[in-house]
């Protein structure tokens, strides 16, 4: 799971065009999460997506990795982060 929170769109066009290959990053509203969540829990009550649903808050996405392993998700996120300005209305 990741917090996309003031993420700039080219930023993220980055990191998904670095995956791409590699892992799958899925982002959506919210409602349709929690939905898909709820139902996945219905069929396979064991699986604790009850806790994930309850963890789904803010601008949040999926990263799936298909051909690699997290710790190389981990440095390419990485790669990517960017200091920026506070804007008004934002917390320290």
């Amino acid at each position: 799971i990741i917090c996309a929170d003031f993420v700039a769109s080219t930023q993220m066009q980055d990191i998904r065009m670095e995956l791409r290959g590699k892992a799958v990053v899925l982002m959506g509203k919210n409602t349709m999460i929690r939905k898909a969540l709820e139902m996945g829990h219905a069929i396979h009550p064991d699986a604790g997506m009850d806790v994930l649903r309850s963890n789904i808050r803010g601008n949040i996405g999926f990263i799936f990795a298909t051909n690699c392993q997290l710790d190389d998700i981990r440095e390419i996120l990485g790669k990517h982060v960017r200091d920026s300005a506070a804007k008004s209305g934002q917390m320290a």
